[in-house]
């Protein structure tokens, strides 16, 4: 299997000559996710998106893989050590397209936070989510803070926080996750729309797709399914 769309009617016969112990509907990094972990385990996995990869919310997220400091706020410090740490194995996984990124936090009288709770916030960030040293934050005063951003509303103004969130490509970190998955084994297919579920004594059992490509509709067994179709999931249900 492969990605190739020049291949795409043998694409097609394989994924319906077989049952799969997994199918998944929907092509988003959720879809994908899923695809590899159970790829990974040795199940026989099949994915069917009806538009593009990542053509839905994966394409047009912030671009951030953020690492939970909003979550501080909260004292869901949990969250934010999950969150940090889930961050640092996508960078190495992904390391050319999961890159640091530096962000400014200024500080103004009358904010939610003073220069202390700022400091204390931005340390507790980089403890919990194991920030690398050479990422982490620095505390900056207001002359320097101006130097750099000229711009930046001066009114009640008391200096920044500088520290680290990580950007990336979201579509092309689904094809990367697609590929690896293929990789260990297993099928997706895009412009492939789920039109029904089958069920064998009220458990479903497969479904139909129609192929939007070359017009015509299929049937896939599988001993599960997973409804990963994002905005899309309720129509599914």
């Amino acid at each position: 299997m492969s990605l190739d769309g020049t291949k795409r009617k043998a694409q097609i016969d394989a994924l319906t000559s077989q049952e799969w112990d997994l199918l998944v509907i929907g092509g988003g990094i959720t879809g994908a996710g899923i695809a590899l972990d159970a790829a990974s385990r040795g199940m026989k996995v099949a994915l069917l998106e009806m538009q593009d990869f990542a053509s839905g919310t994966s394409s047009r997220s912030t671009k951030l893989i953020h690492g939970g400091l909003r979550y501080l706020k909260q004292f869901e410090f949990r969250l934010v050590r999950e969150v940090g740490r889930e961050r640092a194995i996508l960078h190495k996984n992904a390391g050319h397209l999961v890159i640091p990124e530096k962000m400014l936090l200024p500080i103004y009288d009358g904010g939610t936070f003073g220069k202390m709770g700022v400091r204390f916030g931005l340390w507790m960030y980089d403890l919990l989510a194991g920030v690398k040293s050479e990422e982490r934050r620095v505390m900056l005063s207001k002359d320097a803070t101006v130097k750099d951003e000229p711009k930046i509303l001066q009114e009640g103004f008391k200096g920044a926080g500088l520290y680290s969130e990580y950007r990336t490509d979201d579509a092309r970190l689904v094809i990367e996750v697609l590929k690896t998955a293929i990789e260990k084994g297993a099928h997706a297919l895009n412009y492939a729309k789920v039109t029904k579920l089958n069920y064998d004594n009220k458990i479903v059992a497969g479904l139909e797709f129609e192929d939007l490509l070359g017009g015509e509709s299929y049937t896939l067994n599988a001993k599960q399914v997973v409804n990963a179709a994002g905005p899309w999931v309720d129509t599914i249900r």
